[in-house]
Parts: C-alpha cells; structure tokens; sequence
C-alpha cells in the first residue's frame, strides 16, 4: 500500500521539523522543503521516507517542481515557512518589511496555489500562524501584520477549496521553545514570557506537531476555515509587558 503523501515547508527546523516526525509517525511519506540546504540535509538527507528539497517556496516554479515529483496525491500540505524581524516601525526599513512580507505571506499563497491546482478530495491544507495574529507586539510589526493576513487568507482558501471536498484551516501557536522564540532579546525576555502562561514553560515543537497531525485526522472532518490556538493559555491570561526597546525609543525621543 503506497504512503499518504505530505508537503511541509520550513521543515529544517523548529514546528515544521516536529511535523515532519509527526507525519513520519502516522505514515506519510514527507516531502521536506526548506531555504536552508545545509539544515534541511542534515535533519532529514538521511531518511528514506523524507524527500527533502532546499527551494525557495515565493518561486512558483520551484515550487510546483516539488510538487511535480509528489504527483497528484498530496493529502496533507502545512506551511511551516516563516520569518519575522524585531523592529519598531520608525526604524522598519523597506527591505525588512519586503522579506517578511514575501516569505510568510506570498510564500504561504504561492504553495497553497500551486498545491491545489492538483490536490485530490478529502485532502487538507494547514497555515501556520502565531498568536501574533491576534495579539499586537510592539516591534514586531511585520510579523503581526503577515500572521494575521495569513488567517484571513486560510478563511478565502477554505471557502474556495471546500467544493473540491479539501479542508483549509490555520494554526496559531502561542511561544515555543525555537530559535524563532530565543531570538527576542531588546523586546521581550523569556522570563516575560513565562510570566503571562499559566502553564509556566514554552511549548516543545512536538506538542504543536502532534496537534497538527491529530487536527488533519480524519477525526476532525468538519474543520476548515478556522484557526486554532494553542498557547497554554497565554491569550486567556491577556495582560501585556513593558517592551525595553519601545520604552527606549522613548526616552530617546522626548
């Protein structure tokens, strides 16, 4: 019996390397896309049930190269791929805000568009979100504006794949214990972080994985055209923290 099929992107580190395991674990064979050859290689060159592929996922050409080679098959597709920058929006240069823009944006919709061009029935589409979408942060304007755009496109994608019988919903994961989240010195810290979810700790990369993979099931058929939170209650316990680099600027500018 040949394996379901599986397209993750970012899939070289981070939520988009715990989903390639998760995928493993229920069978799929995984097609691992990632910009970074050298990562992507040394996390899955090695297997023989990961395919991996070091493209740009905003070329529509590399792109539907991959999913060339996957055939007409792909059951699941999730865009893991993301970048964001730390910059208050006086400081954001055009460039910074392009990249972030093209990659978790343009990127998400490129593989979404070519994916569905030959995507059979009863398939499904993740995007990967952030409680960035629905939780402003100063200094992470880019990021909060691409992360919440991405929710509304998931919304159109489900309307408009849903009479091929696919179903499209978004993920939005609350602090994880990646590079991504270690990456916040000058805005938030991680003792800030934890402060504000009631569980105390980051979430691992396989909690967030796992729950993907269990929200793709055919145990939860009826889904498409939400995003689902999973944060350890970090937005239930609102609250905000005082942003050093913000308060800073301030001062700098009285």
């Amino acid at each position: 019996m040949a394996l379901k099929k599986a397209l993750i992107t970012g899939a070289a580190g981070g939520i988009g390397a715990a989903t390639v395991v998760a995928a493993l674990g229920r069978g799929y064979q995984v097609f691992a896309v990632d910009s970074n050859e050298e990562r992507l290689q040394q996390s899955w060159g090695d297997q023989d049930s990961v395919r991996a592929y070091a493209i740009d996922i905003r070329s529509a050409s590399e792109v539907s190269d991959v999913i060339r080679d996957m055939g007409s098959d792909a059951a699941l597709v999730v865009n893991c791929a993301g970048v964001g920058n730390r910059a208050l929006i006086a400081d954001l240069t055009d460039q910074d805000w392009a990249e972030v823009l093209s990659v978790n944006l343009t990127g998400t919709m490129v593989v979404c568009r070519e994916v569905l061009r030959q995507m059979p029935r009863n398939s499904v589409i993740v995007n990967i979100t952030s409680i960035a979408a629905h939780r402003s942060f100063a200094g992470r304007a880019a990021y909060c504006s691409t992360k919440a755009a991405v929710v509304a496109f998931t919304e159109v994608l489900s309307l408009e794949c849903s009479g091929k019988g696919i179903r499209a919903f978004a993920v939005s994961p609350g602090y994880v214990d990646t590079l991504m989240a270690q990456e916040q010195e000058g805005f938030v810290s991680e003792a800030m972080i934890l402060s504000r979810v009631p569980f105390k700790r980051l979430a691992q990369p396989s909690e967030i994985a796992n729950s993907i993979l269990a929200l793709a099931s055919e145990d939860f058929t009826f889904l498409s055209g939400s995003t689902v939170v999973i944060d350890g209650g970090w937005n239930a316990n609102g609250g905000f923290w005082p942003v050093p680099a913000l308060e800073e600027w301030h001062t700098h500018h009285e």
